[in-house]
């Protein structure tokens, strides 16, 4: 189904622009504050947090687009891509905070975080 992308959807992609975007700014700040929980996951349960993030992210009415490749118009992705997508800005977080040294002392959606 063709969409046209809103300022509160999550645009799916690489570059400047997708992450620019104002829905993928207000999603990194949602996911952030699941960031914590992931990291000191085991690993059958950072599928549970990113579930939960994603939930948050959906539940503001937010929608995960992409526009396929060769094609002029957007598209709804799936659960499993929006899965995806929020466990890999999670991943992120967590690199970030290991890199900055705050995995120990950084707290639930800390304003490091916020600018990932």
């Amino acid at each position: 189904r063709e969409l046209k992308p809103s300022e509160f959807d999550v645009l799916c992609g690489r570059g400047a622009p997708i992450q620019m975007h104002q829905g993928n700014v207000r999603m990194r700040k949602i996911v952030s504050k699941y960031a914590r929980r992931y990291m000191e996951s085991r690993k059958y349960r950072k599928q549970l947090v990113a579930e939960d993030a994603l939930l948050a992210v959906k539940n503001i009415g937010d929608r995960f687009l992409r526009k396929p490749e060769g094609k002029d118009h957007w598209e709804e992705v799936d659960d499993k891509a929006a899965s995806d997508k929020v466990q890999h800005t999670l991943r992120n977080f967590v690199r970030k905070m290991e890199a900055d040294g705050t995995a120990s002392i950084a707290s639930e959606g800390s304003s490091s975080l916020n600018d990932a």
